[in-house]
């Protein structure tokens, strides 16, 4: 109650980011990435589960929290009139999560996250 969510968010943001390797890895990142481009989706559960389970046990428990956070937060965003989405929420953090993408001086770009949505849209 006597911190503001965006300062919250902010300093989250921040942590995520200064993980020497981020949160997956740059091995971690491109399997995630190459998990996405499957069709079947039982078949990207299974990976996903392996690459997860694969993961130190901090690293885990970081994600059910992250993750559950998330949730939360989304399930929220009408009530709360956030405006926080599953989406927006994903265009705010991905850049901190995957490192690889905004990695060596570059930034994520209006374009960039607009490309990516209208690609979910058409993949769904």
């Amino acid at each position: 109650d006597n911190f503001s969510v965006y300062t919250i968010a902010s300093v989250l943001k921040k942590f995520l980011r200064k993980l020497p390797e981020g949160i997956f890895g740059r091995e971690g990142e491109q399997e995630l990435f190459s998990i996405i481009q499957l069709s079947d989706t039982e078949q990207q559960r299974d990976h996903i589960h392996r690459l997860i389970t694969s993961m130190p046990a901090v690293t885990q428990h970081l994600l059910v929290l992250l993750f559950g956070t998330f949730r939360v937060i989304a399930m929220n965003a009408g009530r709360a009139q956030t405006g926080m989405t599953s989406e927006a929420l994903g265009v705010s953090v991905a850049p901190s999560f995957f490192q690889s993408c905004v990695a060596d001086g570059k930034t994520a770009r209006m374009e960039d996250v607009i490309r990516f949505k209208l690609w979910r849209r058409l993949k769904s």
